[in-house]
C-alpha cells in the first residue's frame, strides 16, 4: 500500500501523514463493516498513531499543512516518526525472507487479539 511505501520512504527522513477522504455512501458503509482504531497500517500494526491520520472531514487542506508543518519542524517528531516506522518494517520483515508469510502472520495476529 502507499502507507508502506512512505513508511519505507520516511526511513530516509521524510516525514508522513494519513490522509484518505472516500465518499460520503463508502464512508458510512466502511464505519458500519469495519471497527479499528487506526486506517493506516503502519498505525495499524504499531497500535498507535505513528503516521498523524486525516480521515473525511478532518481531510483538509487547513488541517493538514499544520499537521504536515509540526512534522517537518520538529527533529525530534520525525525522529521518533522515523524510529516507530522502523519497528513497523522489522514487524514484516520475515527472518526467512519470506515478507508475505510475515505480513499474513501479523495480520492473523491481530485479527486474534481484536
Amino acid at each position: 500500500t502507499r502507507i508502506i511505501n512512505l513508511a519505507i520512504i520516511n526511513l530516509a527522513g521524510v516525514p508522513s501523514i494519513v490522509a484518505y477522504r472516500v465518499s460520503a455512501l463508502t464512508a458510512a458503509i466502511g464505519r458500519r463493516m469495519i471497527k479499528v482504531d487506526h486506517v493506516g497500517l503502519v498505525n495499524v500494526l504499531l497500535k498507535e498513531e505513528v503516521m498523524p491520520e486525516f480521515l473525511q472531514d478532518d481531510c483538509t487542506p487547513e488541517q493538514l499543512a499544520p499537521a504536515l508543518a509540526d512534522l517537518l519542524e520538529s527533529a525530534d517528531k520525525r525522529g521518533t516518526q522515523k524510529e516507530k516506522l522502523r519497528l513497523a518494517m522489522e514487524m514484516l520483515r520475515a527472518p526467512d525472507g519470506n515478507s508475505d508469510a510475515a505480513a499474513a502472520a501479523v495480520v492473523a495476529g491481530y485479527l486474534k487479539a481484536s
